[in-house]
């Protein structure tokens, strides 16, 4: 081997000069690698048991582009809490 060798608590004392905020990044990474990893849950669509057509039409109006008007009304039915009791 070349070189010398070193105590480990000493190495890290210096490696910790050099790099003071080396700990807070590794923090960083592993919140951010856990936020990923629950990010992956896939939340089901309600699907109704009743007007199912109905909810298609809407959903299909809603993403329509041609026509703006069409698509504000099928947003609003299909947010509002009134009509919850349809689908």
């Amino acid at each position: 081997m070349h070189g010398y060798f070193m105590d480990l608590k000493a190495y890290q004392k210096l490696l910790s000069a050099v790099n003071p905020f080396a700990f807070e990044k590794f923090k960083k990474d592993q919140i951010k690698n856990r936020l990923a990893q629950t990010a992956r849950i896939n939340l089901k669509k309600v699907t109704p048991k009743a007007n199912i057509d109905y909810m298609k039409e809407l959903e299909n109006r809603e993403q329509d582009k041609t026509k703006k008007k069409d698509r504000a009304l099928a947003k609003d039915v299909l947010a509002d809490d009134r009509f919850k009791q349809m689908f």
